[in-house]
């Protein structure tokens, strides 16, 4: 029974410990995993129009010069 009590306490004891590393992070930390987070969207969508235009019978070399006219316009 003992054990129960051990494995309860160190679970426990493990999200408040995750709790206090997140208070403590500072805001650069903070600003960098949002920017992770992003940025892989980005990249996502980014190739998501390639493969599109690709899809549309368009070689890559010139569905990339389209994303990059486009994101020049923008």
């Amino acid at each position: 029974m003992a054990g129960v009590g051990a494995k309860a306490f160190k679970k426990g004891f493990g999200k408040l410990n995750g709790k206090i590393k997140t208070l403590i992070q500072t805001k650069e930390q903070k600003f960098n995993e949002e920017a992770t987070k992003h940025s892989t969207l980005i990249f996502n969508e980014l190739s998501k129009f390639v493969s599109h235009f690709c899809n549309m019978a368009l070689p890559f070399d010139q569905a990339t010069e389209l994303l990059i006219y486009f994101c020049n316009v923008y």
